[in-house]
């Protein structure tokens, strides 16, 4: 068993590695559940969704990163963690050579008491939905969390320029009084933007004051940027430019900037800022006229179709011959670039999503190119694409549907198909074109077979077989 947290400063927000070997083999009904003594708050993170104080913030999230193949979910109570929920689930066999790890991020370190310990965390391993225990260990491990980290003062934050959506240079100064470790010492600089910027999307470089580093190295993980490089303890007023990050999407206010110093042998913070002694906020404007993507809304999909045609409305009519073009993952646009020309107010495109992607959430990024530097438009919005299971088809799938001339709508699998309704029709002759078409149009396709609720051989159909191929919804039949 093996237990570890970081930083281990009082009151701090703090992430906690569970290593272990269940004496029990895992299903997928089963659970963990970590007890917390009661030097914790009972909420353990900032955020709790039946606490109306304690909605803001981050919420306490759980992987499994070794062992355990299985998407997990966590829930906090009263200092408990549960752990489980499984999916995309492998059944676990205990093993000395690959045990359990878990990691547990958003826990509020207790407070820093001298010559004293949190008390005994526990672990225990259950049946969810029952009082039924299969491990126990009531005496995992006592901790002792280090004193809270002094302040480092921001002086100034500043942009290059204040546009959202806009990719932006941006300079943090700053001072020092704790000498930061080196890099072979694994001391390192943490920059936290607001929520309000996506920073797991950026790409971004970096620059500092030269008695600090003459190529320091900046990273993304988990949202926090991570600044490496001095060869020498540090300590004193340092300049650090970041390149190349993508300012908010919308024009509301930002929340804070925070900054910290890490020492990572140790697994503690030195300095940090501080909201009420360093309140650096931006907010942000339009930098032209806005394109709006589906009005607004989400984009809505299903595996295995295409969505229905998807508008891209500018304000005004666009003064210049522009191109949009999107990117992707698992799913496609259809087309693949878009363009909206000279006294065009709008263009369109449908999300198109094979039967092999998992239902979840994506996002759209788009680029503006032919606009003019710096742009005259801003530049699109990150579309939200909700993609949902296939409701009970595939494709390519054989459909036996009977039509019955008396109804319009035929419903086979939660397939919409609209068939238009025949007038009379003479004897010995045939009907005009009767309209067949989908909802959504197929990502693939899909083959309808048709037939009579009843055997007559003096009627028959021009065709019992239709093809919808990738992207068509409209077929025809003759009786």
């Amino acid at each position: 068993m093996k237990f570890q947290f970081y930083p281990q400063n009082e009151g701090e927000e703090a992430t906690y590695l569970v290593n272990f070997i269940p004496s029990h083999q895992i299903e997928q009904n089963m659970g963990f559940i970590v007890g917390f003594p009661s030097v914790y708050d009972q909420y353990l993170g900032r955020s709790c969704s039946n606490h109306p104080k304690r909605s803001l913030g981050k919420s306490i999230s759980c992987t499994s990163t070794a062992g355990l193949i299985s998407t997990v979910q966590c829930l906090a109570s009263n200092r408990k963690i549960f752990v489980g929920n499984f999916s995309n689930f492998q059944k676990y066999i205990p093993s000395a050579s690959s045990p359990i790890s878990l990691r547990i991020s958003g826990i509020i370190n207790p407070n820093y008491n001298i010559n004293s310990n949190t008390g005994y965390i526990k672990l225990n391993v259950i049946t969810q939905n029952s009082d039924d225990y299969l491990d126990i260990n009531e005496l995992v491990t006592v901790l002792e969390p280090k004193p809270a980290p002094a302040w480092c003062p921001i002086n100034t934050i500043t942009a290059s320029n204040y546009f959202a959506r806009l990719k932006t240079d941006y300079n943090l100064n700053f001072t020092l009084f704790s000498k930061l470790p080196s890099q072979l010492a694994l001391g390192k600089l943490i920059i936290l933007f607001p929520p309000q910027y996506d920073m797991n999307t950026q790409n971004l470089s970096c620059s500092s004051t030269t008695l600090f580093s003459s190529s320091p190295f900046c990273n993304i993980s988990s949202s926090l940027i991570t600044v490496v490089g001095n060869l020498q303890d540090f300590n004193g007023d340092l300049s650090i430019t970041l390149n190349n990050i993508k300012n908010p999407e919308d024009i509301t206010p930002t929340k804070a900037f925070f900054l910290q110093t890490y020492d990572g042998y140790n697994l503690k913070i030195l300095e940090r800022s501080f909201e009420n002694l360093d309140p650096f906020y931006f907010s942000f404007s339009f930098l032209g006229p806005t394109f709006t993507i589906n009005n607004g809304l989400d984009i809505l999909a299903q595996v295995g179709s295409q969505t229905s045609t998807i508008y891209i409305v500018l304000q005004f009519q666009c003064a210049l011959n522009l191109t949009f073009k999107p990117f992707t993952s698992g799913f496609s646009v259809v087309p693949n670039s878009l363009n909206i020309n000279v006294s065009q107010i709008q263009t369109s495109f449908r999300v198109s999503v094979p039967k092999t992607v998992s239902p979840g959430t994506y996002y759209i990024q788009w680029e503006t190119l032919n606009d003019f530097s710096p742009p005259m438009y801003t530049p699109l919005r990150k579309t939200k694409v909700v993609i949902s299971a296939s409701k009970g088809i595939s494709f390519p799938l054989l459909c036996f549907l009977y039509i019955l001339f008396t109804d319009q709508n035929l419903i086979f699998f939660k397939v919409m198909v609209h068939a238009g309704k025949p007038y009379d029709i003479p004897k010995g002759g045939s009907s005009l074109f009767i309209y067949l078409f989908l909802d959504n149009p197929p990502d693939s396709q899909l083959i309808l077979n048709l037939n009579f609720s009843s055997n007559d051989s003096s009627i028959s159909m021009n065709s019992k077989s239709f093809t919808f191929e990738g992207g068509s919804s409209l077929q025809y039949l003759q009786v």
